[in-house]
């Protein structure tokens, strides 16, 4: 389904989260356009990640909703938010370093069940991204730390070709 420009892809209302028994999040709201790039900023420990991870499902919010496309996520497992199109790509280097970064593109269309379909993914992120053609064959591992991110991004993004996807790369300063 394609929503027309403008219209909200993702929906957070008064979103309560945190780790343990303390809250990080208080009360976030914040609405993604479909077909639009929303930047979440701030200092290290302001709650970026921690948003990030409660929209994938591998943090659940005690209060708050969470839409993706009209479909409430909250309660969903990460598997489900998955399948709805919604995927997280964590901050850390997430590449296997000694398969090339063909290998760890096509990894990350493991839930992709038609190859034929996969290989038309890696041809369409070669043609976004022309830089991928020369880094095929290369070990993931000896990509700069830019290169590893988007990598990374590539692999779970476009193989599995997701609707929504929430990079955690933050920097301070």
């Amino acid at each position: 389904m394609t929503l027309p420009p403008g219209e909200p892809a993702l929906i957070v209302e008064g979103l309560v989260s945190g780790y343990g028994g303390g809250d990080v999040l208080h009360d976030v709201s914040l609405t993604v356009a479909g077909g639009g790039i929303t930047c979440v900023v701030g200092p290290n420990g302001a709650g970026k990640s921690t948003l990030l991870a409660t929209i994938s499902g591998l943090l659940r919010p005690r209060r708050g909703s969470i839409t993706f496309r009209g479909e409430p996520l909250v309660g969903k497992s990460p598997r489900q938010i998955l399948d709805l199109g919604v995927v997280h790509v964590p901050q850390n280097h997430s590449l296997f370093r000694d398969m090339t970064v063909r290998e760890n593109i096509e990894l990350g269309g493991y839930i992709v069940r038609d190859r034929s379909v996969l290989a038309g993914r890696l041809a369409d992120i070669q043609q976004a991204f022309p830089q991928v053609r020369a880094w095929a064959g290369k070990k993931a591992g000896s990509l700069s730390g830019g290169e590893q991110r988007l990598g990374s991004w590539m692999s779970r993004r476009w193989a599995c070709h997701r609707r929504c996807s929430s990079p955690s790369w933050t920097r301070s300063g």
